[in-house]
């Protein structure tokens, strides 16, 4: 996540992002003239911070090529999605997300003093996204939107004298500027069916928080930590066999593939552990068996991207139970054993909140 606490510092990112933009914004020829991108742009701002107008003008002050397309244009454009908060006078901070039409998505954090910075910050930003060849030199600061009011009559300055005028505040050097890495943090519930638990497919529900690393010009990778519940019961020849499963499995699934219409697809492999439990009820001497489960999992996992923090999936794996429990009411009578290999599908939704 790239920090850029002055407009100096906002220089120094721009020049890094030069390093990894991705193909949209590169000329195939040297030799052939690139197309010029169409964006649109959705912005908020408090008032007394520049307004959309102000924006624009910024991003075009430092590259020709961009052409800003209103919302209901039909062709595809990027998304260019800028929102600014202030906090007081000493603190303001911004966040742009740009969206291609196949859907890929990149982010900048911007904080510093004032929304004026911050929005000046952004607009660098932004005309390097849209056009590598954007010119990184410091302009001047976006204006703030007029203050509500009467119309004045301007008033003639009074002259002083250059010694009554008060030194500039010395330039703090700005943080060493970072490469455009990001973190993010979900979390979501989910609803399923787990076999291997019992003779029939178990029900199962269960929550989980996702921890999603994402780098410009490289794939996103993802690390899941669900905990679930899972039960199902089957009738015997008097009595009920009522099996339980509690258990947490870890997922990594390394890299997604974008497809059309906001999906993503991704392998995935992850290990379960938990404890299984078979109780029998409604019998002359009722018993519990309790095992250890530990079972291996090959999983894929689709998922559609609603919005930028929003998304629904569908998951699926085979498992392979490592530690084959068997249920029974003697010795020599089996009720169950647990499978070579079993099958999960689950549905989920994922909200993320960092």
């Amino acid at each position: 996540m790239v920090v850029v606490r002055t407009i100096r510092g906002a220089l120094c990112a721009a020049a890094l992002l030069l390093l990894g933009r991705p193909a949209h914004a590169q000329s195939g020829s040297e030799a052939s003239e690139p197309e010029s991108p169409r964006y649109r742009l959705l912005y908020t701002a408090p008032a007394g911070c520049p307004d959309r107008a102000a924006f624009a003008t910024g991003i075009s002050a430092r590259t020709s090529r961009p052409r800003l397309v209103e919302d209901d244009d039909p062709g595809a454009a990027i998304v260019l999605r800028v929102a600014i908060a202030s906090s007081g006078n000493e603190s303001a901070s911004g966040r742009l997300d740009l969206r291609e039409p196949d859907g890929t998505e990149e982010t900048r954090s911007v904080a510093s003093r004032t929304c004026g910075e911050v929005a000046n910050a952004l607009a660098l930003v932004a005309a390097v996204l849209l056009d590598p060849d954007a010119r990184v030199s410091p302009e001047p600061a976006l204006p703030p939107p007029p203050p509500p009011g009467p119309a004045t009559t301007p008033v003639a300055p009074v002259p002083t004298s250059s010694a009554a005028n008060p030194k500039p505040p010395p330039r703090s050097e700005p943080p060493p500027a970072s490469l455009p890495r990001e973190w993010r943090f979900s979390g979501g519930a989910g609803l399923g069916g787990l076999g291997g638990v019992g003779p029939a497919f178990a029900p199962m529900a269960g929550v989980f928080v996702d921890v999603e690393r994402a780098a410009a010009g490289a794939l996103t990778s993802t690390v899941r930590l669900n905990v679930d519940v899972a039960s199902t019961s089957s009738d015997l020849r008097s009595g009920t066999q009522t099996y339980e499963w509690l258990g947490a499995t870890l997922r990594l699934c390394p890299a997604y593939l974008t497809l059309p219409g906001r999906l993503r697809l991704a392998p995935c492999g992850a290990l379960q552990t938990g404890v299984h439990r078979g109780t029998t009820r409604d019998v002359h001497k009722p018993s519990t068996n309790v095992g250890v489960w530990l079972a291996p999992v090959a999983a894929g996992t689709l998922a559609w991207e609603m919005s930028s923090s929003v998304a629904l999936e569908i998951n699926g794996g085979v498992l392979f139970p490592l530690r084959r429990s068997r249920f029974f009411l003697a010795p020599d009578s089996t009720i169950f054993d647990v499978p070579v290999a079993a099958g999960m599908v689950g549905l989920g939704a994922r909200i993320r909140f960092l």
